[in-house]
């Protein structure tokens, strides 16, 4: 297996420009700035009508993220971004949640991971506080504890070979998202 982690992965415009290139499952976006018009995200909610949205703020690292919010929500709070990205809400694919958290295997096949199976929270609550915590678990080995779905997120990660990079998902017992899989790829970070 070959490692294609080239660049360091700087900033969420990187990992969003690396999960498109490598094809993995992500959520439609819509990308915006303080100069995109009213219009423009009008347009975007026209053609992309859900129940509930987040919003994400693409400017600076653990920005403000908006989960489950509706349309005129959206239209209200996007005049507090610089930066940022709309996109449907899993919300409600959250009773179906299986998984979802922050994995990173290095070249070494040396797993940690911060993970939780609770539903109805955030990605980010789930990773900052996790239901699992591992540290320094050898792949190799075949030493992974038995958490429900983890076995299918580590094959995704070790197919798409995102090795040595901070992988973030979530997996469901539903396809979702662009590729209609069962797991989403949030972000890839290797800084």
């Amino acid at each position: 297996m070959r490692n294609l982690v080239k660049k360091v992965i700087k900033n969420k415009l990187d990992s969003d420009f690396q999960i498109k290139k490598r094809g993995l499952n992500h959520m439609l976006e819509g990308l915006f700035t303080e100069s995109s018009t009213y219009e423009d995200l009008m347009n975007f909610l026209n053609e992309n009508k859900y129940d509930y949205y987040n919003i994400r703020d693409k400017s600076v690292a653990a920005g403000k993220f908006m989960y489950k919010i509706t349309r005129d929500n959206v239209l209200k709070e996007s005049k507090n971004y610089k930066k940022y990205a709309v996109y449907e809400s899993l919300a409600l694919a959250d009773n179906k949640l299986i998984l979802q958290g922050d994995i990173e295997i290095d070249n070494n096949f040396i797993m940690k991971a911060s993970l939780s199976n609770i539903k109805g929270i955030s990605n980010r609550i789930a990773m900052q506080e996790p239901v699992y915590n591992l540290y320094e678990i050898d792949l190799k080995e075949n030493k992974e504890p038995y958490i429900e779905g983890l076995n299918k997120v580590l094959d995704y990660i070790i197919s798409n070979e995102l090795i040595g990079m901070v992988v973030e998902f979530s997996l469901f017992d539903i396809p979702v998202g662009v590729n209609h899989e069962k797991i989403i790829i949030w972000e890839l970070r290797n800084y």
